[in-house]
């Protein structure tokens, strides 16, 4: 069975005849921290990404960590999305946070094909690092 691997993070890419997506427009994000980070300390930070025009067929954001950084998230609840209108998945775990290098955030599946997008917008996760 083959399967497709991120090689920078070693993550499955997707499945079923699916294809990582390449065509749409993003701005480039930016890391925020809350307080400055200090060695040997956790403080919180805020990823923030624009996606000037929306996005068809977007099923997840992935958020790499800087090298060197990790995250620090014992639990679902200290990962938040603030943007309410950005479509997390419903009735499944939106954060998939396993690796302490990064975390992908599961989006909401569509009603139907002409929903089958992720609107523009700015968008703002905060996470402690």
């Amino acid at each position: 069975k083959s399967r497709l691997v991120d090689a920078a993070s070693q993550i499955e890419g997707p499945t079923s005849g699916q294809k990582f997506r390449k065509d749409f427009f993003v701005d480039m994000p930016l890391l925020k921290w809350d307080t400055p980070p200090q060695a040997g300390e956790v403080t919180i930070a805020t990823v923030e990404v624009t996606f000037p025009r929306r996005c068809p067929k977007i099923r997840a954001i992935l958020i790499a960590l800087p090298e060197k950084y990790r995250h620090d998230i014992p639990g679902g609840g200290d990962l938040i999305s603030v943007n309410p209108y950005f479509p997390i998945a419903k009735d499944t775990e939106w954060r998939i946070f396993s690796n302490l290098r990064w975390v992908r955030i599961l989006m909401a599946e569509p009603k139907n094909e002409l929903s089958d997008f992720l609107p523009g917008g700015t968008y703002h996760f905060k996470l402690p690092i």
